[in-house]
Order: C-alpha cells, then sequence, then structure tokens
C-alpha cells in the first residue's frame, strides 16, 4: 500500500510539473522582460529572466550578465538624470512574435520589438529591433541563457 502512495505521489507531481510547463507563456515573459528592464530599467529583475550563465549580444556589443547589470544601471542613471531637467521619457514597446519552438527543456524564440520614445504627448524616437534568444528550463523556470538583439530599419 505504501508503495502505491509513493508511485501515485511521484505521478500527480509529474502531472502537476507538465502542467505548469505546458501553461507557460513565453508573450507574457517577454512581454514583462521588455517592461521590466527595458521600459523600468529595473536591474533588479535581471535575475528573473536571465540564467546566471548568460551571454547577451546587444548591437555588436558582447555582455556577461553582471556587465549587462552595469549597462541597465548606466541607462537608469542617463534618464534620471533627464528627468531632473525636465525631460520625463516614456517606453512603449509592441512585440511582434516571428517564431517560438520548445523542445523538452529549452527553447528558442525571435520576435521584432518597435519600442517608441515619448516626453509628454511627442514621440522623439522609435527603435526597431530584431531579437533571438534561447531559453532554459531549471527548477520550473524559464531563463534566457542566450539574447541577441540587432537595431534595424
Amino acid at each position: 500500500m505504501r508503495f502505491f502512495l509513493i508511485v501515485g505521489s511521484f505521478l500527480l507531481g509529474q502531472i502537476l510539473f507538465a502542467q505548469n510547463t505546458e501553461e507557460w507563456n513565453y508573450e507574457d515573459f517577454f512581454e514583462s522582460f521588455f517592461e521590466e528592464i527595458y521600459t523600468q530599467l529595473d536591474k533588479e529583475k535581471l535575475d528573473n529572466y536571465f540564467s546566471e550563465d548568460a551571454l547577451i549580444l546587444e548591437n555588436g556589443v558582447v555582455y556577461d550578465l553582471k556587465e549587462f547589470e552595469s549597462k541597465v544601471d548606466q541607462m537608469r542613471n542617463q534618464f534620471d538624470e533627464e528627468a531632473k531637467s525636465g525631460y520625463e521619457f516614456q517606453r512603449k514597446n509592441e512585440l511582434e512574435f516571428i517564431e517560438f519552438r520548445k523542445h523538452e527543456k529549452s527553447l528558442w524564440i525571435s520576435l521584432k520589438n518597435s519600442a517608441s520614445f515619448t516626453v509628454g504627448e511627442t514621440t522623439i524616437a522609435e527603435l526597431n529591433s530584431l531579437v533571438s534568444a534561447f531559453l532554459i528550463e531549471k527548477g520550473g523556470n524559464w531563463k534566457i541563457q542566450m539574447y541577441h538583439m540587432s537595431l534595424i530599419n
């Protein structure tokens, strides 16, 4: 009887884990990622999205996670300085998902991001980028292990 309880508990755990993995929404993940990292410039959230050994390739520059954290911090400081001068920038991201392929414990994704920057009601810049990422699943959480972003016309 004890054997059946152990096996039954194990199978139930596997079913629940599989449902958690299947219910994971990559679109929500990347919308939150761009909002928290690129719009809010919140370096404290990097660990929510990147694996410890992440490789980040952005516009021809290679970063490890620590270096990318410094970059996010520099951008945050720059935006804060601009705000002191009376320029409150707002960023809005529009994501267009191109391709998504999931394997057992890994996935890759490609997308386009159109980011518009406004001050008040005036759009002052638009940046379009092409993004690809490779994610791994560890302990029920998906993390970006390789991230590549290039600006496009």
